[in-house]
C-alpha cells in the first residue's frame, strides 16, 4: 500500500500575468488537499469521494481519455503509462486500485484552489511513489503539466508547478509552442526530455 498527500494551490500574484510565457507569479501551496492510497489489485479502478461513481480500467490497455468527471485521472494515467514504454528502464505499471479523498470540493461545487491540477499531480505522484519510479520532481511536474495542459486545452501550468513543489514558489510559464504541437490530440512523450523556454520555478521562503 502506498499513501501520497498533495496540496492545493492559491495565486498569490500575477495568476494573468504568466498567460504568457516568461512572466512571473507568485503561488502558495494549501493545508487544504487530496489524500490518495494505492494498493495492487487484479483489475484496476478509482474511488473519489468527489464523484459517485467509480472508475474502471485495465492498466496494460491504453487508456481513452473521455470528457466525463475522470478525464483528468485518465490523463495522468495514460502519459505515465506512455512515459514508462517510452523510457524503457522504467518498471511496467501494474493494476491498481486508487482511492482519493479530496478536501478542495465544498457543498457547492470547487473551491477554487486547483482541484483538477491536484488530481493530476496526485495520480503520478502517488503512482511513482508505488512503483518505484524514482522519477525526478521536474519530470514529474512536465508529466502533470501536459497531461492537465492536453485536457483543459490551455493554461500556465503554475497551479501544477505549485502542488509539484509545495511551500511558495516564483513561477515563469514556459513557451509551450516551442515544446508540442499544441493542435495535436495527445503530446508525444519525447516532450517531457526536451528543454521547455522560459520555465522557471523557484521556491521562496
Amino acid at each position: 500500500m502506498t499513501k501520497r498527500s498533495v496540496p492545493g494551490k492559491l495565486f498569490l500574484a500575477g495568476e494573468y500575468a504568466i498567460t504568457a510565457p516568461g512572466h512571473t507569479a507568485v503561488i502558495a501551496a494549501t493545508a487544504m488537499g487530496l489524500n490518495l492510497t494505492v494498493t495492487d489489485a487484479p483489475t484496476s479502478s478509482v474511488t473519489s469521494n468527489s464523484i459517485a461513481t467509480s472508475w474502471h480500467f485495465n492498466m496494460a490497455e491504453p487508456i481513452t481519455v473521455g470528457q466525463d468527471h475522470w478525464r483528468y485521472v485518465q490523463a495522468a494515467i495514460k502519459i505515465l503509462q506512455d512515459y514508462t514504454q517510452f523510457k524503457t528502464t522504467l518498471p511496467t505499471l501494474s493494476d491498481v486500485n486508487i482511492t482519493i479523498e479530496s478536501d478542495l470540493n465544498g457543498p457547492y461545487g470547487k473551491l477554487g484552489l486547483g482541484s483538477s491540477a491536484a488530481v493530476v499531480v496526485g495520480i503520478i505522484d502517488a503512482l511513482d511513489a508505488h512503483f518505484l519510479l524514482h522519477l525526478p520532481r521536474l519530470t514529474r511536474f512536465k508529466l502533470a503539466g501536459l497531461a492537465h495542459y492536453f485536457v483543459q486545452k490551455n493554461g500556465s501550468l503554475g497551479d501544477i508547478a505549485a502542488i509539484t513543489y509545495g511551500g511558495v514558489i516564483a513561477y515563469q510559464s514556459p513557451d509551450l509552442t516551442q515544446v508540442i504541437d499544441t493542435a495535436q490530440q495527445w503530446p508525444t512523450p519525447e516532450a517531457i526530455a526536451r528543454d521547455w523556454p522560459a520555465l522557471n520555478i523557484t521556491p521562496l521562503p
